[in-house]
């Protein structure tokens, strides 16, 4: 950001006093555009229509003191990263001092203002602004990604031919199955969603402690055959894979259903001959 092109907003309800700050900023930054405001209701106004890259702000005002304007512009999603530079009449005023850093402000300046300090604030408060600006793009961007990411995951979620549920860590109830999902078990994404499969009837809770434990001792499921009944009573044989996952910030797990059901009656029919593990010749 070139420095001389900045925007400054002074909130001051002494008019001597701004046109000494403008005086000294416009000696300082010839191109800086200057604005003012004597009271903290038309200064917080002024401050969302200009969007400046620094607050000059006084602390002692009638009706709306600095540490209110302050404390409503840091609490402003589009104005808090706005530099904000607390100026006071008492140079060891530590009260007003501590104060200021605790509604948020950047710096401090006592009165009378000294030209050399005021200018180096500025340059060091359009810094922390374009720091500020840079953050939020890279955080705005970082979002964005998540989001296409979580789009492509949702849409290979969905059709994949694979049972597929993911479930919250801390609730265990069901946030989102797939279609696979539903044809396996018979249940409707209504009937499914905001359950636990234990309440859906599909496992008994010995069951579900048995896969809670291997989880959180091994930080997944990998292929476990377990019985599952379905919506119409009838038990399925699963192979039963969990892995975890972050959606949003917030921790889930993805499970994966493989129906072995077929396979388990065809090895249960085995004669016993064929089940015998020697080798005759």
């Amino acid at each position: 950001m070139d420095a001389g092109k900045i925007k400054i907003v002074a909130i001051d309800d002494n008019r001597d006093n701004l046109v000494t700050f403008q005086a000294v900023i416009g000696e300082a930054f010839p191109e800086a555009s200057f604005f003012s405001a004597t009271d903290g209701s038309a200064g917080l106004k002024l401050t969302a229509e200009k969007d400046p890259d620094v607050v000059l702000l006084d602390i002692v005002m009638p009706g709306m003191d600095g540490f209110e304007v302050c404390r409503r512009l840091k609490s402003d999603p589009l104005l808090r990263d706005i530099p904000v530079v607390f100026l006071t009449a008492l140079k060891g005023d530590t009260a007003s001092r501590i104060k200021a850093l605790e509604v948020g402000a950047e710096a401090f300046l006592a009165k009378p203002i000294d030209a050399i300090e005021l200018q180096a604030q500025i340059k060091a408060m359009v810094k922390i602004r374009a720091a500020n600006a840079a953050k939020r793009e890279e955080k705005l961007r970082l979002e964005q990604l998540v989001r296409e990411s979580e789009d492509r995951f949702s849409v290979i979620f969905r059709e994949s031919p694979v049972p597929a549920a993911l479930l919250c860590v801390k609730t265990l109830k069901l946030l989102e199955v797939n279609n696979a999902w539903l044809s396996l078990t018979g249940y409707t994404n209504e009937e499914s969603l905001g359950r636990t499969v234990e309440e859906l009837g599909m496992i008994d809770r010995h069951t579900r402690r048995e896969l809670v434990k291997i989880y959180y001792f091994a930080g997944s499921i990998r292929d476990e055959e377990i019985p599952v009944a379905v919506k119409s009573g009838e038990k399925r044989e699963i192979m039963v894979s969990a892995v975890p996952v972050t959606i949003q910030g917030d921790a889930c797990v993805i499970i994966h259903l493989v129906d072995i059901t077929k396979r388990k009656r065809a090895e249960n029919a085995l004669t016993p001959w064929t089940k015998c593990p020697f080798v005759y010749t």
